[in-house]
């Protein structure tokens, strides 16, 4: 399996598997919800290296539009995942901007 493939498996609904190394749960949640809109979601453990996104549109889509889906939904996927690396690797530089900033705030007793 290559980062994601993707399979129909009933009608309007698709079964995407998405490699763990790659992908944090959170990032695949929060790309979820961004497209609750149009489809629900539920997430399973598809084996040791992938999570299985199953995938049930809320209305009939044709074969191109979920590829299109399919495609935005993983870009979506990779933005949350580099938000979460993003937040991770700047937790430092961003706690002493804070701390700096609101220091003039502290009660002095």
């Amino acid at each position: 399996m290559e980062n994601f493939e993707f399979e129909r498996i009933a009608s309007n609904v698709y079964k995407l598997w998405l490699c763990k190394k790659m992908y944090d749960k959170t990032a695949i949640l929060n790309a979820s919800y961004k497209n609750s809109d149009k489809a629900y979601f539920k997430l399973d453990v598809a084996d040791d290296t992938h999570v299985a996104v199953i995938i049930k549109f809320k209305k009939e889509v044709s074969n191109i539009e979920v590829e299109h889906f399919i495609d935005d939904f993983c870009n979506e996927v990779i933005d949350q995942q580099i938000r979460l690396d993003l937040d991770v690797r700047t937790y430092d530089i961003k706690k002493i901007i804070y701390e700096k900033a609101f220091s003039a705030l502290k009660v002095k007793k």
